[in-house]
């Protein structure tokens, strides 16, 4: 059921991305689809493939408001939870590995098409995925 309210939230969304003018409601959109789901399974794996196999790592991530902007909150990781705000663009967004993983920042675009993992970086050599729960 979540799956599909996210994807007539994404299909609804669409009409307006890659719209210059609309970059702030853009970014409302990709917010409102994050606070959407109550917590996100998110993937990472060095493959080829375009989705995540069984082998890969995942962990549990949440999303929310605090003083004005957007944070994301790892939670069940072995290697430690963190905090991290989120830095909203018109197609995605870009946070901060956390949990013994901090590197560089990482972005992540959405996919209109895609109901199960709406959100990816499917170009970089380590992919990541995000799925609604």
């Amino acid at each position: 059921m979540r799956s599909i309210a996210v994807g007539v939230l994404v299909a609804g969304w669409l009409g307006s991305f890659g719209v210059a003018a609309q970059t702030n409601s853009d970014q409302q959109a990709v917010e409102q689809l994050l606070a959407n789901a109550k917590t996100w399974t998110f993937f990472w794996e060095q493959t080829d493939q375009l989705v995540p196999s069984t082998a890969a790592s995942k962990g549990t991530m949440e999303f929310f408001r605090r003083d004005g902007k957007l944070f994301g909150r790892t939670t069940h990781m072995i290697s430690g939870n963190c905090e991290f705000e989120v830095v909203l663009r018109a197609d995605g967004f870009t946070f901060e590995w956390c949990g013994g993983y901090r590197t560089p920042q990482s972005s992540v675009s959405v996919d209109p098409a895609d109901a199960k993992f709406p959100f990816k970086n499917v170009a970089a050599p380590r992919k990541v995925w995000f799925q609604p729960n």
